[in-house]
């Protein structure tokens, strides 16, 4: 499979959802090539990357999915990660492939009588997944692709078909102009696993109502350990010299921190300015720190994402020097000290 093909496939599937089309550039594709550099730093460092699940949240009931994508042979997925036992996270691991075979985007079954998308419409083509479910015992769930995906409606997920999904007009001149410029801004196994994990909830999940919906960035697996990743690109306050983490983004952290037995990392891709996105070093926090370290008398008004509404919400800063820099210390001995630290 070229890269070029599925990039070209990522970038359809995600530029037709937005209501601006520069937002993939200038802010899905500098989210992921944060993470793809620091899939690329774990793995030079020798600590295991795993791309950062879905939560989907079905109905009220205080009940959360997970659902791992993963590249290769169920028994290459690391264990440890989905044995849990929690109440109220039920992870599963999606093992899947992607098809030369292309369908059509936006999904044929949605279809409007007037405006852009009717029956009569020409759809671009994008490529297809399938995908092998597991539960975290690593028995087979069942298999779900293009002409499957009803078998979300039943046990063990039971989404509730309902949602009216928003599909915006296709620019193919701006996806092809996208493609040829930031085509190798990402990885290859980074990339597949990204386009995976994408296609299942903007194509086969479109129109499922979830209650709540939310993603991890990543997870790293050292010594028996698990961390939780948030990986952002930013560069210091100039004023204070400060980082900040928004309020609302933390909050989650201390559910799946309980449950899944995990430190939360907040780590920064720190860059020269606004205007200047040199790359200086990386920055690293735990959650427990920031927190003992925040000055909460100084929280400013941040913008919401992830799991926000939208509003604006609490923003809460802590000096550099407090976060451990990564051009001093190896990623590795670096998790060491933030597991020999008692815990907040």
């Amino acid at each position: 499979m070229e890269k070029a093909a599925i990039f070209k496939s990522l970038a359809t599937l995600e530029i037709i959802k937005l209501r601006n089309k520069e937002d993939f550039r200038n802010r899905l594709l500098k989210g992921w090539r944060g993470e793809f550099e620091f899939y690329k730093l774990a793995n030079k460092h020798g600590v295991k990357f795993i791309e950062g699940p879905w939560i989907l949240r079905v109905s009220h009931e205080p009940i959360r999915i997970l659902l791992y994508f993963h590249p290769e042979s169920i028994n290459s997925f690391p264990k440890e990660l989905v044995d849990i036992r929690s109440a109220y996270l039920t992870p599963f691991i999606l093992t899947f492939s992607i098809s030369d075979e292309t369908i059509p985007y936006p999904p044929p079954w949605h279809v409007q009588s007037t405006g852009i998308w009717q029956t009569s419409a020409k759809r671009p083509l994008i490529l297809s997944v399938r995908y092998e479910v597991y539960d975290q015992n690593f028995v087979h769930v069942g298999t779900i692709d293009y002409n499957s995906r009803q078998i979300l409606e039943k046990p063990p997920f039971k989404f509730r078909t309902g949602k009216q999904p928003r599909f915006s007009k296709y620019d193919d001149k701006y996806v092809n102009e996208v493609t040829s410029t930031e085509g190798e801004a990402l990885g290859t196994d980074f990339l597949k696993t990204l386009y995976a994990k994408r296609f299942f909830i903007n194509y086969l999940a479109s129109t499922f109502f979830f209650v709540e919906i939310g993603d991890l960035d990543a997870i790293l697996l050292h010594n028996g350990n698990k961390f939780i990743v948030e990986i952002k690109e930013k560069f210091p306050i100039p004023e204070t010299n400060e980082f900040g983490w928004d309020a609302h983004r933390m909050i989650p952290y201390f559910l799946f921190t309980k449950e899944m037995n995990a430190k939360v990392l907040y780590c920064i891709r720190e860059v020269v300015s606004e205007n200047d996105r040199t790359f200086k070093d990386w920055k690293i926090i735990d959650l427990d720190k920031f927190l003992l370290y925040a000055n909460y008398a100084a929280a400013i008004a941040g913008s919401a994402g992830a799991f926000g509404l939208g509003q604006r919400t609490t923003t809460l800063q802590v000096p550099v020097n407090e976060f451990y820099s990564l051009s001093q210390k190896s990623l590795k001995d670096t998790l060491n000290i933030i597991l020999g630290q008692s815990k907040f």
